[in-house]
């Protein structure tokens, strides 16, 4: 299998874009990709790892329930539009 290097380079720059735009990033997500920085006063602890986990899993299931609701009954998963480099 071959990959094309300049296709998947362009892959990779269009969706770390689309991260960095994104308004309510997981501190984890922004720690990968290099745009979060901790201050002195923002260590993380386990309680505010939990904490956000929940937060996000809360998000998911809500989200999830609206989709499937205004599917009606339909539930295949909302995606992202498709954006082309």
């Amino acid at each position: 299998m071959k990959l094309d290097l300049q296709t998947v380079l362009r892959g990779a720059e269009a969706i770390y874009l689309q991260l960095a735009c994104c308004k309510e990033l997981p501190v984890k997500v922004q720690e990968v990709i290099g745009l979060w920085v901790p201050t002195s006063s923002e260590e993380t602890s386990p309680e505010s790892e939990s904490h956000e986990t929940q937060h996000l899993l809360s998000q998911s299931h809500t989200a999830a329930t609206t989709t499937g609701q205004s599917n009606n009954g339909n539930s295949t998963a909302a995606r992202p539009p498709v954006t082309h480099p």
